[in-house]
């Protein structure tokens, strides 16, 4: 299964398919472990940094950062002082 559809799969059953929702999934951290051990170099979403495009949700500091990466670049990085917060911003805004 991959990524995307291992998350959508647990959006529909734990959260009756609202996307909106998803940071609720994340209140457990141990789902970004299970990300990360699936996560394949190809997938879109990384939760470790690399130096493939696509958007990252990473441990940092002071909490969590998103961004996203095109051809090695980091664009519009955004910290959150939770993870659900991260998450939820990873998965329903259209950028960083």
């Amino acid at each position: 299964m991959s990524l995307f559809a291992y998350l959508e799969e647990r959006v529909r059953t734990e959260l009756g398919g609202h996307w909106a929702a998803i940071g609720q999934l994340f209140s457990d951290h141990s789902i970004l472990e299970e990300l990360r051990s699936m996560a394949k170099d190809s997938d879109w979403y990384h939760f470790e940094p690399k130096a493939f495009d696509g958007r990252y949700l990473l441990r940092s500091s002071g909490g969590f950062e998103v961004y996203e990466q095109d051809r090695g670049v980091k664009l519009r990085t955004r910290l959150f002082a939770t993870l659900p917060e991260a998450a939820s911003h990873m998965f329903n805004s259209p950028g960083p």
